[in-house]
C-alpha cells in the first residue's frame, strides 16, 4: 500500500536519529536505495518512506509487497533524513538485539570492540568482520549505538547479515569465550608479538579498544596474547579500524594458505 503523509511522519523518521527516539521505538532508520532493496527477507521492516520526486520516477511495488510506503513531499524527506543529499527512500526497521547466547562456535573467528566511539570505525570494523567471515561482532557497554544511522550507513548493509551483541559488559563476554576456547588476541601497541608469528587458524577473538585509550587494562590482562603491528613509519599507532582489519585479515590469509 502506498499512502501519503505529513509532518507527522517527518518528525518520527527524523527522532531515530538521536538514540533516545530509538530506544522509546525499538526502530531504526535506514537510507539509501541501494541497501534499502538489499535488506534481508527476514528483518522487519515497519514501513518505508519515499520522497515525491522518488514515488514518481520509481515503481514502488518492489517495496509494497514488504511494508506500507509512505510518500511525503521532498523538503519533508530532507527533515526526515539523516543525509546531506538523501536519495529519496528509506526503511523504518526493527532493531534486533541478539544475545551472545551460541554466539560461538568451533573455530570461530569474531570481533570485539571496547568502548570504541566513532561511528566510522565502528561501521568499517563491521563490514569487514562480514568480509573476513566472523561469526560475530561484540560492542561493550560505552560504544556508540550499532543503529545510529551513521553506523548503518558505513556497515554497507553487513548489519543485516552479521550478528551485532551490543552493550555486553567486556571483561564477562571475554572470560565466555575463554571458557569456550575462543582465545583473545589484544590489539595492543605494547604487545610482544606480531600477527604474522601467531596462530590465527583456531578460534580466536580480536579485541580493539577506544580510539583515544585503548583497551582497558582489565581486557587486556585476560587477553592470551598482544599483538603489536609493524611501525616502519613515524607513527606510533593506527586508527581503531584499520588495525583491527589488519588483524582480521591476517586470520583470513591464515585460514586460505
Amino acid at each position: 500500500m502506498v499512502e501519503r503523509v505529513g509532518l507527522g511522519f517527518a518528525k518520527k523518521a527524523a527522532s531515530l536519529s538521536t538514540k533516545k527516539g530509538r530506544d522509546e521505538t525499538g526502530l531504526f532508520l535506514v537510507e539509501g536505495d541501494k541497501i534499502v532493496r538489499d535488506m534481508p527477507e527476514d528483518w522487519p521492516v515497519a514501513y518505508y518512506l519515499a520522497s515525491v520526486s522518488y514515488a514518481d520516477a520509481t515503481d514502488l511495488s518492489f517495496f509494497e509487497k514488504r511494508a506500507t510506503v509512505h510518500v511525503m513531499e521532498d523538503e519533508l524527506f530532507k527533515r526526515a533524513s539523516d543525509t546531506l543529499t538523501p536519495q529519496g527512500i528509506a526503511a523504518v526497521c526493527e532493531a534486533k538485539r541478539p544475545s551472545a547466547k551460541d554466539a560461538f562456535s568451533p573455530g570461530c573467528l569474531a570481533l570485539m570492540c571496547e568502548g570504541l566511539s566513532d561511528p566510522g570505525n565502528i561501521g568499517t570494523l563491521i563490514r569487514t568482520a562480514d568480509a573476513a567471515g566472523c561469526a560475530c561482532v561484540v560492542l561493550t557497554e560505552g560504544s556508540a549505538d550499532v543503529y545510529n544511522p551513521k553506523i548503518v550507513r558505513a556497515t554497507a548493509g553487513s548489519i543485516f547479515r552479521l550478528k551485532v551483541v551490543t552493550g555486553a559488559n567486556g571483561l564477562e563476554m571475554a572470560r565466555q569465550m575463554k571458557r569456550e576456547g575462543v582465545r583473545l588476541a589484544a590489539a595492543s601497541p605494547r604487545g610482544k608479538s606480531y600477527p604474522y608469528s601467531l596462530d590465527f587458524k583456531s578460534a580466536i577473538c580480536v579485541l580493539v579498544g577506544n580510539e583515544a585509550r585503548g583497551l582497558s587494562k582489565e581486557l587486556e590482562e585476560l587477553a592470551d596474547f598482544k599483538v603489536k603491528l609493524p611501525m616502519s613509519g613515524t607513527l606510533e599507532s593506527l586508527n581503531a579500524a584499520m588495525a583491527g582489519g589488519i588483524l582480521l585479515y591476517e586470520a583470513v590469509r591464515q585460514r586460505l594458505t
